[in-house]
């Protein structure tokens, strides 16, 4: 029998294709801690040596080659850097007294519109795309 339901697991093929480049976008500005953590979980980013008689051995040496490895974030630099840019000037925002509440915690939680404002152009410059659910 087939199911009339939508599959809510399923992957648009264009999602996937980028996913990659979304998810070493999010390590890159993570900073080193991330990096590092993903380099001893995963093997991700720096290759494994494999130059040890036992697992256990090259493992170590492997622990040992993360650990002096640097990671210089200047992904999260730059983009604080251009973020301060747009925000070198405070934004100029008037609301009516019905509406104030716009200016001073526009989602609910607790963030004020320049700090959502913040938040959102640093998502826009990091992946290329973002955006902001509205409604009731």
């Amino acid at each position: 029998m087939i199911s009339s339901t939508p599959n809510f697991m399923a992957v648009h093929p264009d999602y996937a294709a980028v996913k990659y480049k979304w998810d070493e976008i999010f390590d890159a500005l993570k900073g080193q801690r991330h990096i590092k953590n993903l380099c001893l979980t995963a093997y991700k980013y720096l290759p494994d040596l494999n130059c040890e008689p036992t697992p256990t051995e090259n493992y170590t040496r492997y622990k040992s080659y993360v650990k002096r490895a640097v990671w210089y974030n200047a992904t999260a630099r730059t983009l604080d850097g251009m973020v301060g840019q747009v925000f070198s000037k405070p934004p100029v925002a008037e609301f009516p007294p019905e509406v104030q509440y716009l200016n001073d915690d526009p989602s609910g939680s607790g963030i004020t519109l320049e700090q959502q404002a913040k938040g959102v152009l640093r998502t826009i410059l990091s992946y290329g795309r973002g955006g902001i659910v509205t409604g009731k």
